[in-house]
């Protein structure tokens, strides 16, 4: 077995299955997932949100595995009916449906872009939004109306349509 190999085995890429705003519904999925034998951990990035990131803690308890086992941890997930239960408090992507959601939307592997994101969001020109890891729609939590990000900005010295979709 070569060194990379060996590296992944024991540290994987954890990647997120599911976020939940409160602790007992993720624990719930976990523990669901440990008892058929999936590899499986909670991180609570609330901290991180609120502090680093300086936004109001929403889906910040995260159901993770690794990311090679994702395709299959669906799979089973998909076939339990038990299963869509414990993901009715997990955070939905509004277009796709989907779990795997991060908040706010801003990178967790570099500094600059996330300094630049701080200094547009206490300007005013960037607001804090969820962001889908499938389909990569955005959307502000707490707004029913599905908008996508260019929804509300003008084009180009186009007057701004009014509330009604097209």
């Amino acid at each position: 077995m070569n060194k990379p190999e060996t590296h992944r085995i024991l540290h994987p890429v954890w990647s997120r299955l599911a976020a939940f705003n409160r602790t007992r519904p993720a624990q719930a999925r976990a523990d669901f997932l440990l008892q058929h034998w999936f590899v499986v951990r909670l991180y609570d990035e609330r901290k991180l949100q609120r502090f680093w990131f300086l936004a109001r803690p929403i889906a910040g308890i995260c159901v993770q595995v690794p990311e090679e086992s994702i395709p299959a941890v669906r799979e089973f997930v998909s076939t339990q009916p038990e299963a869509e239960e414990l993901l009715r408090f997990a955070i939905h992507c509004p277009s796709c449906k989907s779990t795997r959601v991060h908040y706010p939307q801003m990178t967790r592997k570099n500094v600059l872009p996330t300094l630049v994101a701080h200094g547009l969001v206490s300007l005013g020109f960037l607001r804090h939004e969820c962001y889908c890891e499938d389909c990569h729609f955005t959307w502000r939590e707490g707004h029913r109306k599905l908008e996508s990000k260019r929804a509300g900005l003008p084009l180009f010295g186009t007057r701004k349509q009014s509330g009604r979709a097209h």
